[in-house]
């Protein structure tokens, strides 16, 4: 009880204001060292009876003369005295052993005054002695005496506590201010501060015992008369406090009973109303009140189960409530219960509930289930916020937007056409950008991080560069050989894959002399001619094993007849592009290549179609990404030109100028997009004062100004052009509620413009809020789900819990190198055979020609889902392509192998489906299979990413967003989960989900067969 020790005690240093303290005994300087002074003083002791004897000096003499006279106990001391004294000291030796005595004889008769005068806590007296004869203590007398003082001092302390405990607190007040006349000055602040803290704990004691038994009663005069009986040393204005905090919770008490009461009755529209006219309930404790009021009414009325943590999500009254919510918890279900609450038992109309959600599919799924499911079929707004923009601006301005919503694809495809024209016009008004654009691609990109990040070496493990030809290649220095390969006409094939000892194995670089022949070319992490070099840190490999590697690549290419050139990082890091270069140069030039760079027109126009595609995408990012952060071409040119990084400021240069022509662009022809929708339509609500109507005919009308809840979906997607938007609506519709659910661990759509900082920050950003949670995935077994929690333990928010009676689940790591492929010479027949089924691309009778790998990986994938049809399967991939194979023919190649396998089964018996990532969120199988869990695909940090880092995206901010994207692929599975993998490539995700030590035993097994 903090605060109630107000105690007036006297000022200890006035009453000794007419003293003059000193400090306790202090060292003072002897004439003999410690060893001399012990050794006299023993002497003393055996001879203490002669002292007084006049023949004193003869025998301390004879002694002395003749060590050999002495007996068995003072020769030792007689020879030690001799050994460590010089000759003078010796002959001083009587006179300093007198002057001890002289010591010695004055303690013996001081020693039993002090003891006596500290036994009676005269401490002041014992105080002024000690210092009388202050120069016969040495150090020990001095500790004897420091210890003496101490330990009264604490029988006092324990006599007042004694009085303090038995309710004399008056005795022992008494008691303290007598004690305190005769204490030095630390030894007197050092008591006052113990009493005033042993005081301060009777006092709370008291209060506990006493004064808050009565308080919890509501007796209040009860209460108040026990204070009286400590009120001298507590403070009156705690107690005050103290009592009206009761006073206002028997308030509370009796408006819960009230509302209780409405509650049993099931009058929940009653409730809510006494709980906004209460001056003490606070939200949470109403929250706390419905919850199982809300339970039992879905399971009465509804038919519907609910767990207790979605009971307390429905029942929260605040003003803007967020519900993290964790993968396979429930959301949209929770979204249609509330729905089903509010219109059910709360007397809200449906027409004053707005759902909303990111994309139209999602939208249509929870208008489903509040209509079909939760049974409130007259409820039709559930909107996406671009539909919502439409309809709050089409009316007034008759806009036409680039492409319907409908088809994300098309509306993508319609948008990158749109800005092909844009980029067009301007690279015509200005021929220097389509040269800047050029030199852009060309140059490598500036890593800007810490380098003992642990970031860094996630990033260094997964760094990549663009060649000119558009290969996400794996450095700068691939970077560099690619860029002149392409420069100088010389034919190449990036990473082609050549079988060596059953594996796959990929060299850098394959060039093509004509008539079959080749060079190859590979780009070493280290210098293997240097003992010195190491591989970087972070590194999959050791050093050693690398070294090894590259001897076993130097023997294949030698045994194989095929010329090996090689060029490493050291030389990369030592040398300029250009002698980089030119050193590649002599190296080809020595095996008869013709190195003649082409005219940079030819480049440009060789790179033209892959370049404008690549730029055009970016800039489509960039723009999208520009306008949810509001920022106009003009702040986007003052960003730009403050970048540190060439490159970046290159890609600032062209990026504000066509940004600006596709605004102009865009009003010259009467068109939007749903950025500028977004905008326009926060303007007009603030034109009208937020009267508006929203008229439509495929899910009704409302009124904006009477809408009492708006219901947000995926709240982890959310945007500064969405909260705009929001804002305004409630600046005319203050009473608006706000009711997200999202979830931050699955937060994947930075690159589309989502900001997380709305969800991480609800509490600062919006008033009058409450978080809630729902843990429970009710989707995967235990082992899954803590396999989650593992891999997200660096990010915010409360971990997932299994359900209990789910648990077990199963997670494997497979290698595709393990499948088998049989390669045949012969043409390709149209028969049922293995070939048929298993290779993606014909076999041009050069072995190492076939992309083997996404053979492997259908294979793999049939394999796995044959074995048991009846399930359910996802195969999840990070991009569109599994190695050279797009995803969808992948697809379509996987259902002709299983139709094979089991011809009675139509294709839409099977329950697989083929998808990136990205796209399958919010799906759910048995199984979930994750296709090339490798580095550079998990995590797929693009190179381009850092374009965007003046207008707030970092590299960590990439690293981390791949981590979610992996998690949203690993929290699909229902029973299992299958990540597959390669040799030598194994994404470093595997080790941050399963641990070096599950994955070590793993590897042993496999090494073992």
């Amino acid at each position: 009880m903090e605060g109630f020790a107000k105690i007036e005690l006297k000022n200890y240093h006035a009453i000794q204001t007419h003293k003059t303290r000193h400090c306790l005994l202090k060292d003072g300087n002897h004439l003999m060292n410690k060893q001399v002074q012990n050794l006299v003083r023993q002497l003393i002791v055996l001879w203490f009876s002669d002292w007084e004897n006049a023949d004193y000096p003869s025998i301390l003499l004879s002694v002395m003369k003749d060590p050999d006279s002495a007996n068995s106990r003072e020769r030792p001391i007689i020879n030690k005295l001799r050994e460590i004294l010089s000759n003078d000291e010796w002959d001083q030796l009587p006179r300093i052993a007198r002057e001890e005595y002289r010591r010695f004889k004055q303690l013996t008769e001081v020693k039993p005054k002090l003891e006596e005068q500290i036994r009676k806590f005269q401490l002041q007296r014992a105080h002024d002695l000690a210092l009388e004869y202050e120069d016969c203590f040495d150090h020990d007398d001095r500790d004897w005496y420091k210890k003496r003082r101490y330990e009264q001092i604490e029988k006092r302390k324990a006599s007042i506590q004694d009085l303090l405990l038995s309710g004399e607190t008056a005795e022992a007040k008494e008691l303290y201010g007598v004690s305190l006349e005769v204490l030095l000055d630390e030894e007197g602040r050092q008591f006052t501060e113990w009493f005033t803290e042993a005081l301060r704990k009777i006092v709370d004691n008291y209060i506990t015992s006493y004064v808050i038994p009565l308080l919890e009663k509501y007796q209040f005069d009860q209460a108040r008369e026990a204070f009286s009986r400590i009120q001298e040393y507590a403070s009156i204005g705690e107690y005050e406090r103290l009592e009206d905090t009761y006073r206002k919770q028997q308030i509370a008490e009796r408006e819960a009973m009230a509302i209780r009461a409405l509650l049993e009755q099931g009058d929940f529209s009653g409730a809510q109303q006494r709980f906004r006219e209460s001056a003490t309930l606070t939200g949470e404790h109403f929250t706390r009140l419905m919850a199982p009021h809300v339970k039992e009414c879905f399971v009465k009325e509804f038919r519907f189960e609910l767990d207790d943590y979605k009971a307390l999500a429905l029942s929260s009254v605040a003003q803007n409530t967020l519900v993290e919510a964790r993968a396979g918890s429930g959301k949209t279900t929770l979204l249609a219960c509330l729905v089903q609450l509010l219109v059910r038992k709360i007397d809200v109309s449906p027409d004053q509930i707005l759902v909303m959600a990111f994309n139209k599919s999602a939208a249509k799924k929870i208008l489903k289930e509040i209509r079909e499911v939760h049974g409130v079929p007259e409820f039709t707004n559930a909107r996406t916020f671009h539909s919502l923009a439409w309809h709050l601006v089409e009316p007034q301005r008759k806009l036409r937007v680039l492409t319907d919503e409908k088809d994300k694809e098309a509306w993508e495809k319609s948008r990158i056409q749109f800005l092909e024209r844009v980029w067009g016009k301007t690279r015509r008004r200005r021929p220097w950008l389509w040269l800047l654009s050029f030199l852009m691609f060309r140059r490598e990109i500036k890593k800007e991080m810490k380098p003992d990040s642990e970031e860094y070496f996630l990033y260094r493990r997964n760094q990549c560069e663009i060649s000119l030809r558009g290969e996400v290649v794996k450095s700068k220095g691939e970077k560099y050989i690619a860029d002149f390969l392409l420069e100088h006409d010389i034919h190449y094939s990036y990473e082609r894959m050549y079988f060596w000892d059953g594996q796959l194995y990929r060299p850098d670089f394959t060039v093509f002399l004509g008539d079959r022949q080749k060079v190859i070319i590979e780009h070493w992490a280290i210098n293997p001619d240097d003992p010195t070099s190491v591989v970087p840190a972070g590194w999959p490999k050791t050093t050693e094993q690398y070294r090894a590697e590259i001897r076993r690549k130097r023997e294949y290419w030698k045994k194989e007849g095929i010329p090996l050139l090689e060029t490493n990082a050291d030389q990369v890091r030592r040398m300029s592009r250009e002698q980089f270069e030119s050193y590649l140069k002599n190296m080809l030039e020595k095996i008869g290549i013709v190195c003649r760079k082409l005219p940079r027109e030819e480049i440009m126009e060789r790179v033209s179609d892959s370049q404008t595609r690549k730029l055009v995408k970016l800039l489509s990012q960039f723009i999208s990404r520009a306008k949810k952060a509001g920022l106009s071409p003009e702040d986007v040119r003052t960003l730009y030109r403050e970048a540190e990084d060439p490159r970046t400021r290159a890609f600032g240069s062209i990026a504000w100028r066509v940004y600006q022509e596709y605004e102009v662009e865009m009003e010259r022809e009467g068109i939007t997009d749903y950025d500028t929708l977004l905008i326009d339509a926060a303007k007009r609500v603030k034109q009208n004062n937020g009267h508006i109507r929203v008229e439509d005919h495929t899910r009704g009308e409302f009124d904006l100004n009477r809408l009492q809840w708006i219901l947000i979906d995926e709240f982890q997607d959310f945007s500064r052009l969405f909260d705009n938007l929001l804002a305004e609506i409630r600046v005319y519709n203050p009473d608006l509620k706000m009711y997200c659910v999202g979830d931050n661990w699955q937060a994947i759509n930075e690159f589309a413009g989502s900001d997380l900082r709305y969800f991480e920050r609800f509490e600062k950003l919006y008033p009058e809020s409450s978080r809630q949670y729902l843990p429970i995935n009710r989707r995967s077994r235990e082992d899954i789900v803590k396999a989650g929690n593992r891999f997200m333990h660096w990010a915010e928010g409360r971990p997932a819990e299994a359900r209990e009676d789910k648990p077990g689940g199963r997670i494997q790591i497979m290698y595709v190198d393990d499948v088998f492929i049989e390669l045949r010479d012969e043409q390709l027949s149209n028969g049922d055979n293995e070939i048929d089924q298993y290779l993606t691309v014909r076999y041009d009778r050069d072995r190492n020609s076939v992309d083997v790998l996404a053979s492997k990986y259908l294979k793999l994938v049939y394999r796995i889902i044959a074995q048991n049809p009846e399930r359910s399967y996802s195969i999840l991939a990070r991009t569109n392509w599994i190695s050279s194979l797009e995803l969808q023919s992948f697809e379509s190649k996987l259902h002709y192998c299983l139709s094979k396998q089991y011809p009675e089964k139509r294709r839409s018996d099977w329950h697989v489906t083929v998808s990136t990532v990205h796209s399958y969120k919010g799906g759910e199988s048995d199984v979930a299979i994750v296709l090339r869990v490798i580095n550079r695909q998990f995590p797929l940090i693009h190179p381009d990413s850092a374009l965007f880092q003046p207008i707030g995206q970092s590299v960590a901010d990439t690293i981390d967003e791949e981590r979610r994207l992996f998690y949203v692929a690993i929290s699909r599975p229902r029973d299992e989960l299958i990540l597959v993998t390669e040799k030598g490539y194994e994404s470093c995700f595997i080790d941050d989900l399963l641990g070096d030590k599950w994955r070590n035993r793993y590897l042993e097994s496999k090494e073992r067969g």
